[in-house]
Parts: C-alpha cells; sequence; structure tokens
C-alpha cells in the first residue's frame, strides 16, 4: 500500500501543476486510504494484510478509470471531455489557442486502410505530446481535429510550440493545417477558439487549393 501511496503522491502533485483539480482530488482520496488501511494493519498485528492490498488496488483501479475517461485511447492525449471541463475551469489561465487538423486522412484511410490512418493519428499524437507540459495542454478533439491550450504565456510560446509540432509532423512525412490565436485585450476563450480555427480552415483551404490536392479527399 505505501507503493501505491508512493505513485499516488507523485501523480498528485504532477495533476495539481496541471490545473487539474478533480482528479488530484481522486489520487488524495486512494493516498488517504491507503495509508488508513496501513496503520490499521499495523495496529491489529498485521491480520489484515489481504484487506489493505485490496483497499489499494481498488482505490487506484478508481485513478486509473479516472484517467481513462480523461484521455483518448488512441493518442494518449487529452479528450474532448476533458477539452470541455479544462475550458470551464481554467479559462482565466489560457492566453492562447492552438488549433490543428490533419490533412489527407480520408485518401489514406481510403487506399491503405483505417490502421494506416490511425497510425498516422497516433504518430501526430506523438507529436502533439511532444510540446505538453503543465502550461501546454493537448486534446483530441474529433477525428482528426487536435487542439493546444497555453496556459499563462504569450505569442512566443505558442509559435515555438507550434514550431516544434509542424517540424516533427513534417519529419513524420505527415500533413496539417494549422491556426492559433493569443488573448490580447481581453477576449474570451470562446472568442480564442474561433479566431484559432478560422484562421486554421484558412490554412486549410490554402493546401486545398494547391495542385493534387483535392477537397473531396480530405
Amino acid at each position: 500500500s505505501f507503493y501505491y501511496v508512493y505513485i499516488v503522491i507523485r501523480l498528485t502533485f504532477i495533476k495539481f501543476q496541471q490545473g487539474r483539480s478533480g482528479e488530484a482530488n481522486i489520487l488524495i482520496l486512494c493516498a488517504a486510504a491507503c495509508v488508513l488501511a496501513a496503520l490499521i494493519d499495523a495496529q491489529l498485528n498485521g491480520e489484515l494484510v489481504i484487506p489493505t492490498i485490496l483497499i489499494s488496488c481498488v482505490f487506484f483501479y478508481m485513478f486509473l478509470r479516472s484517467q481513462d475517461t480523461n484521455h483518448d485511447s488512441l493518442t494518449r492525449l487529452l479528450n474532448r471531455q476533458s477539452f470541455y471541463e479544462d475550458c470551464v475551469n481554467l479559462e482565466p489561465a489560457v492566453t492562447g489557442v492552438a488549433s490543428i487538423d490533419m490533412n489527407g486522412l480520408k485518401v489514406l484511410n481510403d487506399s491503405e486502410g483505417h490502421t494506416a490512418g490511425d497510425q498516422a493519428l497516433s504518430t501526430l499524437g506523438r507529436c502533439l505530446l511532444s510540446v505538453a507540459s503543465r502550461d501546454i495542454l493537448a486534446y483530441r478533439v474529433g477525428g482528426d481535429e487536435f487542439i493546444l491550450l497555453f496556459l499563462n504565456g504569450n505569442e512566443a510560446m505558442v509559435r515555438g510550440a507550434l514550431d516544434r509540432v509542424l517540424s516533427r509532423v513534417e519529419a513524420a512525412s505527415l500533413s496539417v493545417s494549422s491556426g492559433y490565436a493569443c488573448r490580447e485585450h481581453g477576449e474570451d476563450l470562446h472568442t480564442l477558439i474561433n479566431l484559432s480555427d478560422q484562421r486554421m480552415y484558412a490554412d486549410k483551404a490554402s493546401y486545398y487549393s494547391r495542385p493534387g490536392h483535392n477537397r473531396r479527399t480530405r
């Protein structure tokens, strides 16, 4: 049980750093239950070893389930549900948004199969995870749609992170359209997301206007 406590304390610290207090509270409950079970076991001369282990496992399982509901199973990025929750809980700290949409996923699925498409999405997910941190949160919000939320940063931070993502995407022989927006005059988060999306769609329109890029194969 003390092994679980160590893991829980470490993960709780990470969750608080990321501003994800809901998950952190579950972990704190898990840690408290493990410690209490271990203390009771010690007072009873080890007669509750098995119940202590079971209690530890149950609460750790609760944490794992919490992780499953907040992360996309294919890319391991935060999912759409987490995005909506964070838009509410973290709005005051969000200073920038980047929208990313994969190009050519349909033609890839049609020509090479959905397994190839899933592999491409998984690779794109890793590109976004490479810049994720306590101040940069990465989400998969749709089939081939991704968003980065930037906390307490500036445009240089947003541009630098997006450039790193695009560089990794290019190195992986993938193609994406992207756009970003930064809070400059007190805009609300909804406005930032819409502006970021508009710029991404403009980039996508430019991509499909080039010879050989048929928009119907999006």
